[in-house]
């Protein structure tokens, strides 16, 4: 449950892979894809 007065929360320190750019998620031979195939290799690799 959520408590009555509002306090600070610390958040630890995260990294994160994003893919910048746009396109259609939906097509088929989109450069999106493309891009998500290549990230998604990754984090099984910095592990």
């Amino acid at each position: 449950m959520p408590k009555n007065q509002p306090s600070i929360v610390d958040v630890p320190t995260m990294n994160f892979i994003a893919v910048r750019g746009s396109g259609d998620p939906n097509e088929e031979s989109g450069t999106y894809k493309a891009a998500i195939g290549l990230c998604m290799p990754l984090p099984l690799r910095l592990k």
